[in-house]
């Protein structure tokens, strides 16, 4: 891995921003803190189906937040 990892960056094939960014700083995020907050408060008492369907992610990355898998630094 390391080996890879160093080729890639000598051949300029790593995108280390995209490493370094977390959280809806990264390019691709599609939630805010914000979002991540009121999911895991959720105080509407959805189910982590229906709050997927309202954030606009699938189930499996709300059971995620939900069990601090990702979006760790938000508290």
């Amino acid at each position: 891995h390391t080996d890879n990892m160093r080729d890639a960056l000598i051949k300029n094939r790593l995108d280390i921003h995209s490493m370094i960014m977390r959280g809806e700083k990264h390019h691709s995020a599609k939630l805010t803190e914000q979002k991540i907050k009121e999911i895991r408060l959720n105080q509407d008492g959805l189910s982590q189906r229906q709050l997927a369907i309202k954030y606009g992610v699938v189930h499996a990355t709300i059971g995620y937040i939900l069990r601090r898998v990702i979006w760790q630094h938000v508290i």
